[in-house]
């Protein structure tokens, strides 16, 4: 993502002679995070194997030898589970020294010498585990879902306008659904109950009738495998416990390496009461909401039309109130909206004008504001955390925000 060029900002070179030698020595300590790596490839290899033993004991439950299928699930729980722990606890350890070390260090020299071109001064603070307030998501109306994982929030003012800006992982999204798919979700399962218990019944009587000669495995399998089971019976809930620290683990390194939906909320510094969606065409439906004229009409929204056409072309536009989305969108503003969305690397980006703040979110496919373990190089990385501060921060003087504050009805 390149920056809009609408502020003076330290150049990166400078920047970046501040924090080179901890950004080298984090990478080499998280060599083995990348898979390319000697050590890498052998942890890798491990876990793969851990878990073919794994899935290859529990396949010869009853089967087998009760010896040599505990001793197959045993070592394969030490073969996954030991390389996930190390791999879990070298990522928590790089990406903590990495977040005080570079991303910290970047932040607070670009604040103390980023302006506008007005004199605008940015002041703000950068809070690693803080998070927009779900009141602000959930007002933007953008998002389908508003308790989505954050990380990396950053708040102050730039000039006069006060701004958030925060990195949520979409990717681990849960949307709220709606009572007809809840009902739809339930009445599925009650059929794949039915069909469950179906089949179990004739296999008993199958079993029954051949006096166990016949069945007696398939049966076996059959209760395994019971719509909401989580184990297979008392080996399966050892294997879930010896390994649910690794899970636990893995979990919280996939979430911190999510892929991002950076999102901005700004004072709009012009006081409305009605609603306007710019949502787009692109659908990402973990991410972004998306509307039907049914559904938005029962929301009080209706279609509207503007005359910028790289808009109409990027953007489903929905408002409440022609006259006064037109008054919020003046034709400045709908060729900076237009700018920024040729700007970034990405066709999911909605903005909002609602409760008289304006609100932008940008759909990435890859972490934003993190290190990237996976490159050896650690000034690439830096780079471009760099350009993506200085384009996110920047927004409020991309929209001229400050100027607005003179034309407040």
């Amino acid at each position: 993502m390149s920056a809009l060029h609408r502020i003076d900002a330290p150049e990166f070179e400078r920047v970046w002679a501040q924090v080179q030698a901890p950004a080298a020595d984090i990478s080499r300590q998280s060599a083995l995070l990348r898979r390319n790596s000697p050590l890498g490839c052998l942890l890798t290899l491990s876990m793969m194997l851990g878990l073919l033993l794994i899935l290859g004991g529990i396949f010869l439950l009853g089967s087998a030898d009760a010896l040599i299928v505990g001793g197959a699930i045993g070592t394969g729980v030490l073969l996954l589970g030991l390389p996930a722990l190390a791999v879990w606890r070298t990522y928590s350890r790089a990406s903590s020294r990495h977040t005080a070390e570079v991303v910290a260090p970047l932040f607070e020299q670009l604040a103390a010498g980023m302006s506008g071109r007005d004199g605008a001064r940015l002041q703000a603070r950068y809070e690693p585990d803080g998070a927009v307030p779900q009141r602000v998501l959930r007002s933007a109306g953008f998002l389908t879902d508003a308790s989505v994982p954050q990380e990396d929030f950053f708040t102050g003012r730039f000039g006069q306008t006060d701004f958030m800006l925060g990195d949520l992982k979409w990717e681990l999204s849960e949307p709220e659904l709606s009572a007809e798919s809840r009902e739809r979700q339930r009445a599925h399962e009650a059929r794949r109950q039915q069909t469950w218990a179906r089949k179990e019944r004739s296999l008993s009587r199958e079993v029954r009738r051949t006096d166990g000669a016949r069945g007696t495995r398939e049966l076996r399998e059959h209760r395994m495998a019971q719509p909401g089971r989580s184990g297979g019976g008392l080996v399966g809930k050892q294997v879930q416990k010896a390994l649910r620290p690794a899970a636990e683990g893995l979990e919280s390194v996939n979430a911190a390496l999510g892929a991002s939906l950076v999102f901005f909320s700004a004072d709009f510094h012009k006081e409305f009461t009605s609603r306007t969606y710019l949502l787009p065409r692109a659908e990402k439906p973990l991410a972004l909401r998306t509307l039907s004229e049914e559904s938005a009409a029962r929301q009080g929204l209706e279609p509207m039309r503007l005359e910028d056409t790289r808009l109409m072309e990027r953007f489903h536009c929905w408002t409440n109130d022609q006259a006064e989305a037109r008054y919020l969108l003046t034709p400045q503003l709908m060729d900076a909206i237009s700018t920024l969305a040729a700007r970034l690397d990405s066709p999911h980006v909605a903005v909002s004008f609602t409760g008289t703040r304006m609100h932008v979110g940008v759909v990435a496919d890859s972490d934003r504001f993190s290190a990237d373990f996976a490159d050896p190089d650690p000034k690439a990385t830096a780079r471009e955390i760099y350009e993506d501060l200085v384009l996110f921060l920047s927004l409020a003087e991309h929209f001229d925000l400050n100027t607005r504050i003179w034309t407040k009805r």
